[in-house]
């Protein structure tokens, strides 16, 4: 069966933010989805911050741990090159982004546990199981932008074991001179247009009876 394409999802866990002018902060875990895929590449970057302006980011060492145990640590996940301090770049006319996260190994990153033991690693405060951020984004607010953070990025992605790439669950953060907001994905139109005629074919009913 084909992997899914939620092997890993985005989240924003804090936003210290601010109105325009002043700076805000993206706390930001990834968390591993359904399935047992062992992932050996990833590349998850922010990105489409328009003119806000990259202030400064930090981001963990490893993630997707195989173990996490207070008393014995996290170990067996994937090297983050990316880890520590961030930094801004691009490809080509694609915009300016933050690659929050890097990785690509040989060996994939082993599955042991369900739930996987990656739901708790630690975050820049090094608490297992604590959910701290894994990575923290902050930009001087300079304008309206709708902020996707996953693998949308030319070249991110996630790679399983098997070589074949998915896409992440990503996330988007709408950016005005008022604040700062998650955005939750709203029901497409086709779902909407279904419901409503569902509910006028039962309204038809019921004249009917």
């Amino acid at each position: 069966a084909a992997p899914s394409a939620n092997a890993l999802s985005v989240r924003v866990t804090e936003i210290r933010d601010g109105s325009f002018g002043d700076v805000f902060t993206l706390g930001i875990r990834i968390v591993e989805g359904p399935g047992d895929e062992d992932i050996a590449g990833l590349g998850i970057s922010v990105s489409n911050y328009g003119a806000n302006q990259f202030v400064s980011g930090e981001a963990v060492g490893s993630y997707l741990h195989s173990v996490t145990d207070p008393a014995i640590g996290a170990f067996g996940g994937l090297i983050n090159f990316a880890g520590g301090d961030l930094e801004e770049s691009a490809i080509g006319e694609n915009g300016n982004r933050i690659q929050i996260a890097l990785s690509a190994q040989l060996e994939p990153r082993q599955f042991f546990t369900s739930p996987p033991a990656s739901l708790n690693d630690p975050g820049l405060d090094g608490v297992i199981g604590g959910g701290d951020a894994m990575f923290e984004v902050s930009f001087m607010n300079q304008g309206r932008a709708l902020i996707q953070i996953g693998t949308q990025y030319q070249g991110d992605g996630i790679i399983l074991a098997d070589g074949q790439s998915v896409e992440a669950v990503g996330a988007t953060v709408r950016v005005t001179a008022f604040g700062i907001e998650v955005l939750t994905p709203e029901p497409s139109t086709a779902l909407l247009l279904g419901l409503g005629l569902a509910a006028l074919s039962t309204r038809g009913t019921g004249r009917r009876a």
